[in-house]
């Protein structure tokens, strides 16, 4: 539900192997699977992101709240290398980037796709391969296996020849989580990936993404919903322009940071052991 207008509950984040607690102290330090640092992106005179720093390890699942023109987008085409940072790094496994890439796996807004390109459900995750196999050169059997065995992970086998434009919302944002399976990525990045899904598919999804926390894939999601921000992610981070917070939304969730984040009027209130929130149209954009 999208704290947009009303009254949301919000229960405790679902947290999964993720629990927070710092590395014994004869543990080697673990390495994120994606680290932003120092972080400012520029559009001419104009700041779209200031001063980002968080981290996301393997297996967590990170939300991104925000309203638009809040800088996800920004953030999401630095990752994946279609602008370049004004200032700070961005490094993948302990590496730069731009060695890395292809450990990052990006899925786009619905709208953004070209659903009536001519290519079957085998294709598009084939296609993820293409920076393991080289260009011009054809796939072997572990390239067909890896493809074989992300199809199969999210219930996509028995579909494989269907055309990517006969399916539905759920199956096609399926699919687009198996090219990051094949693709052997580290982290996956999801532009608000239930728009406009039903709460079956919605559900499904999650499922789907928990395969993912389970071989260590970092997931990081930008969405407008905030409930669903507070309880089905192990992070949260809030985003306008400049980072407001970030951390469990149990700690971050506050009314001072929801009003700096989307700039209106937020109470907040416990009800048996959950937050509620409140909020104008102002707090949230579509």
């Amino acid at each position: 539900m999208d704290l947009a207008k009303g009254v949301t509950k919000i229960r405790q984040p679902h947290t999964g192997s993720s629990n927070g607690r710092q590395p014994h102290a004869t543990e080697e330090p673990r390495v994120p699977s994606l680290e932003i640092c120092n972080l400012t992106m520029r559009y001419g005179e104009t700041i779209a992101c200031h001063q980002l720093d968080f981290a996301v390890y393997a297996g967590e699942r990170i939300a991104i709240i925000g309203p638009n023109g809040a800088g996800k987008s920004t953030l999401f085409k630095a990752i994946v290398g279609l602008i370049t940072p004004t200032i700070g790094r961005i490094l993948v496994d302990g590496r730069p980037r731009s060695r890395e890439h292809r450990l990052v796996s990006y899925v786009p807004q619905h709208e953004a796709v070209d659903w009536q390109f001519p290519a079957n459900v085998w294709d598009v995750v084939m296609m993820s391969r293409i920076r393991h196999i080289g260009y011009f050169k054809w796939p072997n059997k572990h390239d067909r296996q890896a493809v074989q065995s992300a199809l199969e992970k999210v219930e996509m086998w028995s579909l494989r020849k269907r055309q990517i434009g006969e399916l539905s919302g759920g199956q096609r944002r399926r699919v687009f989580i198996a090219r990051a399976l094949a693709q052997e990525a580290r982290v996956l990045l999801m532009d608000e990936p239930f728009a406009g899904v039903d709460t079956a598919t919605e559900k499904d999804l999650f499922h789907v993404l928990d395969s993912l926390r389970s071989v260590g894939v970092g997931v990081v999601i930008a969405t407008h919903n905030l409930g669903q921000a507070a309880t089905h992610y192990d992070k949260v981070l809030m985003l306008n322009q400049e980072q407001i917070a970030y951390g469990r939304p149990s700690e971050i969730y506050t009314v001072e940071n929801l009003a700096r984040t989307f700039g209106g009027y937020v109470t907040l209130q416990e009800d048996e052991g959950q937050h509620l929130v409140f909020s104008d149209d102002a707090c949230c954009g579509e």
